[in-house]
Parts: structure tokens; sequence; C-alpha cells
């Protein structure tokens, strides 16, 4: 093995492998050159970069592999003019254990793994807060809609192609920049350290200003072509001692979820001539409530009151009137956001002039046809406009009826009844 020491203006290096046996097959970084001719140029980034050079003899069950190690040197220092300083633009070597698998996440200072930073999963489990000695960063991810993709299981940040990385950092050196990197995990599993394979492979997926007073939050866009698989999210700035701080986070790159649609309903809130919830009523509203998984959207609620008991077709309407009413309220109450339909729903019989006065009160109604000069008239809440028909008990009675349909990207498998 071969190792060597470069500036930082040295930015990428050629191999010329040359072999001892004339036409034996050799690779660089995985691609094939030719004995004695140049590879491509390999860029390297600040710190150690690990080339891998593989040789195959004429008989191929004889085979010898190389390891040429680069160090590349930090930017110098500014000078007192105001020049020059170290620069975040180009991807740092992880930290072993987020490359290993072993951690969701660390930071390195200047290439040293900061002790004592606290990791601690936000409130919408789509990403990591950090807090740090003179620092702390806020790292999550979102669809390109603008909803929070949860982390995996075990902690690992997940974000969908077009999908947005954001970063919310304080501490860092005032005017500098932040910027952020994918770096595809399985090389740099593979070697144990940030190969020129790797570097090639990384996806640089922003930057941005940081504010006079040392702190940014920034949105960066997932390329659209980006092929899914593991990855390390890297965010690199510039501290106030004008070193580089490097937070590594895994992350997954997965395909959209196809958003599935749920639906949920529960029927049967009050007693018969009341607007009052019963116990039982109640406790099916809280079950209603909370069969809605919080990552639902385009949340639907269509209400059926209704009221059959009381004695006249006017007294029957404001009851369910009522009755739509509290839970409409009930349900404001609790949160549940969205477009509500509501509809009244009644039945009783009447002659001709009793239907020509009680008509102006109805505005959904359907009716057989007449009989002599009487007609039954059922008003009800109508399809034709998506909203859902009441329930009817086993002796064909309609009762108060929620039903409540949304969509569900976060959690496809998820059934709501």
């Amino acid at each position: 093995n071969y190792e060597a020491t470069v500036t930082f203006a040295v930015s990428e290096v050629t191999i010329t492998p040359t072999t001892a046996a004339a036409g034996a097959p050799v690779r660089v970084n995985g691609i094939s050159v030719l004995s004695g001719q140049p590879s491509n140029a390999i860029p390297l980034i600040v710190g150690v970069n690990t080339i891998t050079i593989d040789v195959t003899a004429t008989d191929p069950r004889f085979a010898s592999s190389y390891e040429v190690v680069i160090t590349r040197a930090p930017a110098p220092p500014p000078s007192p003019s105001g020049g020059g300083g170290v620069s975040p633009g180009i991807p740092v070597v992880p930290p072993r254990g987020v490359i290993t698998g072993d951690a969701v996440g660390a930071v390195t200072v200047a290439g040293v793994v900061v002790s004592g930073v606290v990791l601690t999963e936000n409130s919408s489990k789509s990403g990591w807060d950090l807090l740090g000695e003179a620092f702390s960063a806020a790292i999550s991810t979102r669809t390109s809609q603008g909803t929070p993709v949860s982390m995996a299981p075990d902690g690992v940040m997940q974000v969908n192609p077009s999908g947005e990385v954001l970063a919310g950092v304080t501490g860092y050196l005032p005017g500098s920049e932040l910027a952020a990197f994918m770096i595809p995990r399985s090389p740099l599993a593979a070697a144990g350290r940030l190969t020129g394979r790797a570097l090639l492979a990384a996806t640089y997926i922003g930057s941005a200003k940081v504010g006079p007073n040392g702190s940014i939050r920034a949105n960066f866009t997932v390329p659209s072509s980006t092929t899914t698989g593991d990855y390390v999210l890297q965010v690199n700035g510039v501290t106030d001692s004008d070193e580089i701080r490097s937070i590594s986070l895994r992350l997954n790159v997965v395909t959209a979820a196809k958003p599935r649609v749920g639906f949920t309903q529960r029927s049967a809130f009050f007693d018969s001539q009341s607007a009052k919830f019963t116990n039982d009523g109640a406790r099916k509203m809280s079950a209603l409530v909370s069969s809605i998984p919080q990552s639902a959207t385009a949340v639907r609620v269509s209400i059926a009151a209704v009221s059959v008991s009381l004695s006249t077709p006017e007294s029957n309407l404001n009851l369910a009137r009522d009755r739509a009413a509290v839970i409409v309220k009930e349900l404001r109450a609790r949160g549940v956001k969205g477009e509500y339909t509501v509809s009244v729903t009644t039945s009783f019989t009447v002659d001709g002039a009793e239907r020509a006065k009680a008509s102006p009160m109805i505005t959904k109604m359907t009716a057989s046809k007449p009989t002599a000069d009487r007609a039954s008239i059922n008003v009800r809440s109508i399809a034709n406009d998506g909203s859902v028909q009441p329930v009817v008990d086993g002796a064909g009675k309609p009762l108060t009826t929620v039903s409540i349909s949304y969509s569900d990207a976060m959690n496809p498998g998820r059934q709501s009844t």
C-alpha cells in the first residue's frame, strides 16, 4: 500500500498503474485502466482519501489489491486582510459510526468527532434536533407538497426524490456558507472511509449564506433523479473559529408512498329526542377522532344528522340541525380540520296541501310515486355531491351518522373503520 500527503491546492489526482505482466487487467476505483496509462481524474476531499487498485494476473486465479491513501490538507487560515478561509463546499469524511450504521448521526469539527452532542427526535418524527457546545441544529425532511416524512423505526431519516431537506442551525460564522450533500453509504461501508468512488457519487443539494447572527434556516431539494437507497446526509458549515463543522446523518431515499384513501364512520350518538351525547355516543366520538391518522390530509367530514321521533317535520328538522351543530362543535374542538358537509334528515307522510307547506324548509329530498292524493316523502342526504347516506338500524330507522374520508401517504398499510 502507498500513502501520500498533498496541500489543499491539490483538488484531484490521477493514478498511472504499470503491471509487470503485459496485458494484466487493472481497475482503479472499480474502473478499468490500461497499464501505463493514467486513470480518470479522481477528486480529493479535505482529509483522508482512499483509492483502490485491483490487478488480475494472466492466470485469473492470482489477483492483488492495493490502496493508495492520500491525505489532503485543509485550507490555510484567512490572511489578516480578510481573504481565504476554509470552505464547506466539499464533503468530508463522515464519522465511522455513521459509515458502519452503528450510529444514526454524529458531528465533527476539523475532522474530529465532537462528544456530548445530544440528538433528539423532533415532534413530527421527521428528523433530529442536535444540541452541542456553542451550536444547535434542526434537520428534517418533507415531501415536495410540504408533508413531513417520518423516520424509519431505527431512527434513519427518510426522503423522497424531489423532496426537501430542512436545516436550521445556530452558532456558525456570520456570512459563511452552509452546504448540504448526500453521499451513498454502500461504498463508504465497504471501504470504511470516504473513497474516491463514494465522492464521485456524492450529490450536492444546495447551499445558503449564514445570517449576521450566526444562524440560518434553509431548504435543500433532493434531485428527482436521485436513486433510492442508503445515504449519509452531510450538512457542512464554518464555526466561529473558522473550522469546518460537519453534521452527518443517515438518510434513506425512498419512493413516495401512493396516498391511501382512508375511511372511518360511526353512528347513533344520541337518545331518541335529545341533542346531547349519550355516554356511548361520547365514546363513539372519541373512537372516531382517534382513528384518523395524524398524517391524514384532504380530510372530508360528512355529517348526516337525523331525527324521526318527534311529532312534526319542523321539530324533527330542528332537532336534526341541533345534533349537526353539536357534532361539528365537538369535532372542531378535537382538532379535526378539513371540508365539512352537513345534511339533515327526517321522514314523514303528508297530503298535498301539507307537502306544499313543508317544502320550503327542505333543501334535499326524494319523492316516491304519488298514490292517489298522498305521497311518501323521504328527506335525506343525496349522494350526488359525495356525501354519505346515514346508517340505518335493523328496523330500517336512519341514524345520525358521521363519515370521514382522508388521504394518508405516510401510513399506507393502516386501515380504519
